[in-house]
């Protein structure tokens, strides 16, 4: 199986891959965490407006 990475059409992105530095790990956990955030906050906005804000609205949803 291994033989096969290093002849195969993954070999040339095997070859030139590394490990990423402190600072760009970093930077990669930073955005991942501020996306993750951004997608919860939306999803709790979501949830508030149909239960509190407009729940007759998406009744319809329920039913």
């Amino acid at each position: 199986r291994v033989r096969s990475l290093q002849t195969g059409p993954y070999a040339r992105i095997l070859k030139m891959a590394r490990k990423p530095s402190k600072q760009e790990f970093r930077q990669t956990v930073i955005v991942c965490g501020i996306g993750m955030f951004i997608l919860g906050a939306i999803g709790f906005v979501m949830l508030w407006l149909m239960d509190s804000a407009f729940p007759s609205f998406f009744n319809w949803l329920t039913e």
